[in-house]
Parts: structure tokens; C-alpha cells; sequence
């Protein structure tokens, strides 16, 4: 800005000499050397004046100019502010996403937690059931040796009347049989009605065939409606990424599974309605089949059960006891 200035001054200065020069020149050429002399000194103070006044034009010029620079540079400031602004919003939203997707996971892992304690509640109910069973086995296998122990001191003692020895450790037991008379005569001893043998196991297999009968009978959604309402089952589906194997329990029933009316800790796995609406989706045999793992598969036009997979509470939730078989599958 100052070497403008400068420039500037030079060429004012430049004009004076020019405009007194033209002055001496018109003074020449009227020939009156004492009348040219007082004019060209009053055409000197005039110029002077002038170009006084002309410079004080030029620095106020030039401090317009300064002013309208600053007023330029101000005026790009709010640019900066504007970039600042929209990099400060940039992560402030990425903040806010950040901080939405922490909650998500949140979510999944209070899930996952659920998942597992139900699990281990399973768990501690199957323990229970174990130890429950083998208590029974511990009093039969102790009952037995009592009734040998017995039979056999009859045998040897001729029918004479033998008082039982039954182990320290079988105190309890012990004095439930102890009540059993032997002290009578060896033809009374002997007619001495033998313990009740235990119940057959429980059979489901007409619960079976109304199932199955149920099942294929389906072709409508009030069919499947009626279907839950008899049978109350649960459902259930499974993923390629933590294998077929492992089913659990979802609002699209891929299966169904059904509790065994007789016998804890015991179900039937079968389609569940997502497979009977699409069955189109799972009629080709492909790697990794949802069902290849809790069924064999034979050919058939459409979706049909032949029989359930028996599955049984474990560990890990509900594990395969016994292969099912369906028909549909090409």
C-alpha cells in the first residue's frame, strides 16, 4: 500500500512540473517579461495549491481503499466460521450415531443375557431331575439287596425265622421293610405276596398319530389356528451361522415343539407353520438344509411328517434324542 502511495505522489508531482511549464510557455509568447514574471509566480502558487489539495484527495482515496480492504477481509472471517460450524455439526452426528448403535448393542447383549439365565434355570431343573432319578435308582437297587438278603437267610435257616441285617448306611430304607413279618411259620412266610412290579413307561404313540394326523391334514391358516389351539406348540427356528443344529425359540415358527403329556424334560419336533406356508423356500435338498439335522428326508409332492423328532432338555437347550422323518423333499 505504501509503495502505491508513493507512485502515486510521483505522478502528481510529475503533472505540476507539466502544468508549470505550460504556463511559462503562454507567458513567452505574450512578450511582457515584468507582467510574465507576476503571472508565473501567481500560476506557481495556484499549482502548488493545487497539487496540495490534490494529495490530500489522494489519501483520503487511499484510506477509503484501506477501509474497504479491511471491510473485505472482515467479511471473509465468517466463511472460516461457517467451515468450523459444519465440522463441528459432522461430529456432533457422528456422536449422535455412535452413541444410538452403543444403545443397540446394549439391547442385544441384555438379550443374550436373558437367554442364558433361562438357560441355566433349564439347567438347574434338569440337575434336580437327575439327582431325583437317582435317588429312585439308589432305593430299588437297595430294595433288591434287602428282598436277596431275605430270600437267601430263608433259604439257608430252613424256614426258621431270620431277623434281616440290612447295611448301617441303609438305616431309612431298612426300616420301611423291616415292617414285612418273617417271623411266622416257613408255609406263612411263603405267602407273602411278592412287591408290585412298576408300571410300564408311558406310551405317547396314539398322541402321536393325532398329531401327525393333524399336521398333514393342514391347508388353510385356520387349519394351523386349530392346530395350536389342541396341541399348544412352542415355536422355534434356527440359522445357518450358528448351525442347524441349534434351534431356539422365535416368532417365526421354522418348527414346532411340542411337550410330551406324560413325560418331563421330553418333546416332539416337527415343521412348524413358517415351513407349511413356504414349504416352496425348503422343498430342494441343499448344503446346510434348516432341517437336514432333526429330520431324514424322502421325496413327496408336497410337505408331509411321517414321524416327530424326539428331542430332550439339555445343557445347551433342547438336544436331539431321536432322528424325525418327513416327506416333501426332493
Amino acid at each position: 500500500m505504501d509503495k502505491a502511495r508513493k507512485i502515486l505522489l510521483a505522478a502528481l508531482f510529475g503533472a505540476s512540473l507539466a502544468v508549470a511549464a505550460c504556463s511559462d510557455s503562454a507567458n513567452a509568447q505574450r512578450g511582457d517579461p515584468t507582467e510574465e514574471q507576476t503571472i508565473g509566480l501567481s500560476n506557481e502558487d495556484s499549482n502548488v495549491d493545487l497539487l496540495a489539495h490534490q494529495n490530500r484527495e489522494l489519501e483520503v482515496r487511499v484510506g477509503t481503499l484501506e477501509e474497504q480492504a479491511k471491510t473485505v477481509r472482515d467479511a471473509s472471517m465468517p466463511i472460516g466460521d461457517l467451515l468450523l460450524w459444519l465440522i463441528a455439526m459432522t461430529g456432533l452426528a457422528a456422536g449422535i450415531f455412535a452413541m444410538l448403535r452403543l444403545r443397540a448393542i446394549r439391547a442385544e447383549i441384555d438379550g443374550l443375557k436373558a437367554r442364558l439365565q433361562k438357560r441355566s434355570g433349564s439347567s438347574s431343573v434338569e440337575n434336580e431331575l437327575n439327582m431325583l432319578k437317582g435317588q429312585v435308582s439308589n432305593m430299588s437297587a437297595d430294595y433288591r439287596e434287602f428282598k436277596d438278603s431275605v430270600s437267601g437267610k430263608l433259604a439257608a435257616g430252613g424256614g426258621a425265622a431270620v431277623p434281616p441285617q440290612l447295611p448301617a448306611s441303609k438305616d431309612v430304607i431298612g426300616e420301611k421293610y423291616v415292617a414285612v413279618d418273617t417271623s411266622k411259620a416257613p408255609h406263612q412266610a411263603k405267602t407273602v405276596a411278592a412287591p408290585a412290579q412298576p408300571p410300564p413307561p408311558p406310551d405317547d404313540s396314539a398322541f402321536l398319530q393325532k398329531m401327525a394326523t393333524a399336521f398333514n391334514a393342514i391347508e388353510s391358516p385356520e387349519d394351523i389356528a386349530a392346530f395350536e389351539t389342541e396341541f399348544a406348540p412352542q415355536a422355534f427356528t434356527n440359522d445357518r451361522n450358528s448351525g442347524v443344529a441349534n434351534i431356539f425359540e422365535d416368532r417365526r415358527a421354522r418348527f414346532w415343539l411340542v411337550k410330551s403329556p406324560t413325560q418331563q424334560g421330553k418333546a416332539y419336533l416337527i415343521p412348524g407353520s413358517d415351513a407349511k406356508r413356504n414349504w416352496l423356500k425348503f422343498k430342494d435338498k441343499v448344503p446346510d438344509h434348516p432341517f437336514e439335522h432333526h429330520f431324514a428326508f424322502s421325496a413327496g409332492g408336497s410337505l408331509r411328517l411321517v414321524k416327530p423328532a424326539i428331542v430332550a432338555e439339555g445343557g445347551e437347550g433342547w438336544e436331539l434324542r431321536t432322528l424325525g422323518q418327513i416327506e416333501g423333499v426332493q
